[in-house]
């Protein structure tokens, strides 16, 4: 027979023990939240580069048939992230300019047919006169990031390469008055400054400098691999550009001149896009994003020359190798 004393202490203990069960049974959710707490999720890159800047963004997106322009309104005069997404299987270019009065969408749509090619052509007299701001290269599939300085007024987005026929878009930079009249925003005050004096644009920063001549580029320092942001400058007396490209493999400089010219006309070959810096008109700056490998890299201007041909039969080619 089991004695009274031994039921009880079975009861007890069979009763600790429901207890404890019980116990876990209730903090074990809690420790599940706990734990989902703890899981935070991979935090996002911080951006580098001209996007650490926190420039107002035109992003411009080129598909095989079009470009599909996005930003948030209103746009106004400074500088202003370039971010090409480039959808399509062919290099893709978008340049940003300003026409002048005289000069109409479809002015600019006849010359790019007629006059980009690959192989130049005489320029209509509106081209010397639009506000060209720069723009961006990038290769099939590829996203790069530049910086360009625009002004009120209506810009246009049109392609130079001619087996990337996008039709020109346009979109409006606000002034003054735009920005009371239609987005109900007063503008800063400014100080009074003297009429006959040129305003002072302030630039970004950067990590080298390209100059644009007539007949060569001047490159300050020698390019370094890794990701950097170059200045180019257009110092010549005309229209002009600079586009990037890497090959795999020694190219004479001989050769790099023949081969812009079929560049110029659609035919890419083996060499690889990194970048560009769209149209620039003389005396224009933008900023360009560039990330170097080492290897051999081709430099150029596939732009009209005045004197008729390419720029890059005039000297606008050099070849670099970054070690």
């Amino acid at each position: 027979m089991v004695s009274k004393t031994a039921r009880v202490r079975g009861r007890s203990v069979t009763t600790l023990l429901l207890g404890v069960i019980m116990a876990l049974m209730a903090v074990m959710p809690f420790a599940g939240t706990a734990a989902a707490q703890d899981a935070t999720p991979e935090a996002t890159p911080e951006p580098t580069g001209l996007a650490a800047l926190g420039l107002q963004e035109i992003q411009v997106t080129a598909s095989a048939e079009t470009y599909a322009l996005s930003y948030t309104p209103p746009l106004v005069e400074g500088w202003a992230l370039i971010t090409l997404v480039n959808e399509s299987d062919a290099p893709a270019v978008v340049n940003i300019g300003q026409l002048p009065e005289d000069a109409s969408v479809g002015d600019l749509s006849s010359t790019l047919f007629s006059t980009f090619q690959g192989e130049g052509g005489e320029l209509p007299e509106f081209w010397a006169n639009t506000t060209f701001a720069g723009g961006a290269w990038a290769g099939a599939g590829e996203t790069v990031k530049n910086a360009v300085y625009i002004t009120p007024g209506q810009w246009a987005a049109f392609s130079t390469n001619p087996i990337s026929v996008q039709p020109v878009q346009t979109f409006l930079v606000a002034s003054d008055e735009d920005l009371v009249n239609i987005y109900g925003v007063e503008a800063e005050a400014t100080p009074v400054a003297d009429a006959a004096a040129t305003p002072v644009v302030e630039g970004l920063p950067s990590d080298g400098t390209v100059s644009i001549t007539d007949g060569a580029f001047s490159i300050a320092d020698a390019p370094a691999a890794g990701p950097q942001v170059w200045e180019v400058t257009n110092d010549s007396a005309q229209v002009s550009e600079i586009v990037l490209v890497s090959v795999d493999y020694d190219i004479p400089q001989e050769e790099a001149v023949l081969w812009v010219g079929t560049f110029a006309a659609g035919d890419l070959g083996n060499a690889v896009i990194e970048n560009g810096s769209g149209t620039l008109s003389a005396g224009a700056s933008a900023y360009v994003a560039v990330d170097l490998a080492p290897g051999t890299y081709v430099l150029f201007s596939a732009q009209p020359d005045v004197a008729g041909g390419l720029q890059s039969d005039a000297g606008l080619v050099t070849v670099f190798v970054v070690e």
